[in-house]
C-alpha cells in the first residue's frame, strides 16, 4: 500500500506541474540544476519515464559500469515498482552488485547486496521469468559469501584467535549447511576445538563430519584427530599441540 501511494503523489505531483507548464518546479521534482534553462519539459520528463529509465540503466550495464548501473536500476524501482518489468530491474539490481564482487579477500559487500535483492525478488516475483536465474545467482552469493566465512574464521585459527575462528566457523556450519563447504568448517571446527582444550565440541564437530560426509578428504585426518581424542592415547603430544602442530586444510 506503501508504495501504491507514494505512486499516486508522484503521479499528481508530475502531472500538475506538466499541466501548469512550470519547468522550475519540474527542475525542482527532479532534483535538476536550475542554472540548466535549455531543458524543455518533454527533456525533463525522460528523467521519469520508465522506459528511459530502464534503458539508461541497460546501457551502463552493458559498458560493465556496475555501481552506476545499480543506481539506475534503484532510481526505476523507487519510481516505477509497479511497472511491468519492475521484476526485470530488480533481476538487473542484484546482477549488477554481483558483478562488483572481485574475490573473497576484497570487500564482501556488494554479494551481501546482491543477496538481499535477489531474495527480495524471490518474494515478490516468484513466478517470473527470471526466477530460475536468480535461484542460480542466490546460489552463487550463499557460496561466496560462506567462503568468505571460512576464510576469515580459517585466519583466525591460524592467529590463535580460537574463540573468534569458532564463532565464524560455526556461523558456516549453521546458515550454509547445505553447502559442499560445510565439509571443510567442520573439520576445521574440530581442529579449532582440539586447539581450545574443548574436546567434546571437537569429537562432536569430527563425528559429524563422518556421518555426513562419510566420502570426505578429510576421513583419515578425521578419524586420527578422533583417536588423538581418546582416552587411551598412547601418543606423546596432548591433543591441543598435535592440532596447532599439524598442518591446516
Amino acid at each position: 500500500m506503501a508504495s501504491r501511494r507514494s505512486w499516486s503523489v508522484t503521479a499528481v505531483a508530475l502531472t500538475a506541474l506538466l499541466a501548469t507548464g512550470c519547468g522550475t518546479g519540474m527542475r525542482e521534482f527532479l532534483g535538476l540544476d536550475e542554472a540548466d534553462s535549455t531543458a524543455s519539459i518533454a527533456d525533463l520528463n525522460q528523467y521519469h519515464d520508465p522506459l528511459v529509465l530502464l534503458s539508461r540503466a541497460d546501457k551502463l550495464f552493458d559498458k560493465k559500469n556496475y555501481l552506476e548501473a545499480a543506481l539506475a536500476y534503484e532510481r526505476f524501482l523507487e519510481l516505477h515498482r509497479l511497472h511491468r518489468q519492475a521484476d526485470y530491474a530488480q533481476f538487473r539490481l542484484g546482477l549488477s552488485y554481483l558483478k562488483q564482487f572481485r574475490s573473497i579477500d576484497r570487500d564482501i559487500e556488494p554479494v551481501t547486496r546482491a543477496l538481499k535483492a535477489f531474495q527480495f525478488f524471490q518474494s515478490k516475483y516468484p513466478d517470473s521469468l527470471y526466477a530460475a536465474e536468480v535461484r542460480t545467482h542466490l546460489t552463487t552469493c550463499r557460496r561466496e559469501l560462506a567462503e568468505s566465512e571460512l576464510a576469515i574464521g580459517r585466519f583466525y585459527y591460524r592467529q590463535g584467535s580460537f574463540p573468534a575462528a569458532i564463532n565464524r566457523l560455526e556461523g558456516v556450519v549453521k546458515d550454509y549447511g547445505d553447502l559442499p563447504i560445510a565439509e571443510h568448517a567442520l573439520f576445521l571446527l574440530g581442529q579449532t576445538y582440539v586447539a581450545s582444550g574443548k574436546s567434546d565440541k571437537a569429537r562432536q564437530r569430527l563425528e559429524q563430519l563422518l556421518a555426513q560426509y562419510p566420502n570426505s578428504t578429510y576421513q583419515q585426518r578425521a578419524k586420527e584427530r578422533l583417536a588423538q581424542l581418546h582416552p587411551d592415547n598412547a601418543c606423546g603430544t596432548s591433543p591441543a599441540e598435535h592440532a596447532v602442530s599439524s598442518a591446516l586444510c
